[in-house]
């Protein structure tokens, strides 16, 4: 049974360094004018509320997102982020944080593709109440690492996968691991390309599978 739900953590500053990456990829692959496919493997609920249950106990956003929303000295490359976020909002009141699914509904094209698997029933139900009806999205419920498969290479032989599991299903690291990475070529062919990120509660109980995915290439853990 999954119990992770990151309405705990939304807009934490680990989301916030994650999506400020996937806003300035995503916007750079819109300098060429060709469609391409952005592809989320535990795509989450779309969107959460700052004001929910979750978020009061935690609190979290406060050292993320909170404190650079309303910054007035923020970087220039921050502004597509800020943007998507006061979009969300409907202005400068800061009550709902956008997942990557969001940000990449608003930033994509209606030519360009967007695929996104959740297993959790509670997330997949909202994720399809947030985007279901978008003609270029497609949800799946189903696990993104098998999913992930069939989908690349996409049509357009351009495209991103972000891939952030829970990691509460132990063999998640392995899966990371051995994935099939197809992506991105802006230029000239294709390559393999990927963003991932993870950032685990729970870094002890994982301390093994760390240690399986970077003893080949004999990484220290730091």
């Amino acid at each position: 049974m999954l119990s992770y739900r990151h309405g705990f953590h939304a807009g934490n500053h680990a989301d916030v360094l994650k999506h400020i990456v996937l806003t300035l990829i995503l916007d750079y692959l819109k300098q060429k004018n060709k469609p391409y496919w952005f592809i989320d493997t535990h795509a989450g609920a779309g969107k959460y509320s700052l004001e929910s249950e979750f978020s009061n106990k935690t609190s979290e956003h406060l050292d993320g997102i909170k404190k650079i929303f309303h910054d007035e000295k923020k970087p220039l490359a921050l502004a597509k982020y800020i943007e998507v976020i006061r979009h969300l909002n409907g202005g400068d009141q800061l009550k709902q944080y956008p997942g990557s699914p969001w940000i990449a509904s608003q930033m994509l094209s209606h030519e360009d593709r967007i695929r996104l698997f959740e297993l959790h029933p509670t997330d997949l139900t909202s994720l399809l109440h947030a985007l279901g009806k978008k003609h270029n999205i497609k949800i799946y419920g189903e696990d993104g690492f098998q999913g992930l498969k069939a989908l690349i290479p996409p049509p357009p032989k351009r495209g991103l996968v972000l891939t952030d599991p829970s990691y509460e299903i132990k063999n998640d690291y392995l899966k990371q691991k051995n994935k099939p990475y197809w992506f991105i070529d802006t230029h000239a062919g294709s390559g393999k390309y990927s963003l991932e990120s993870e950032f685990s509660n729970k870094t002890s109980e994982h301390l093994d599978g760390i240690k399986k995915i970077f003893h080949d290439e004999k990484k220290p853990l730091a």
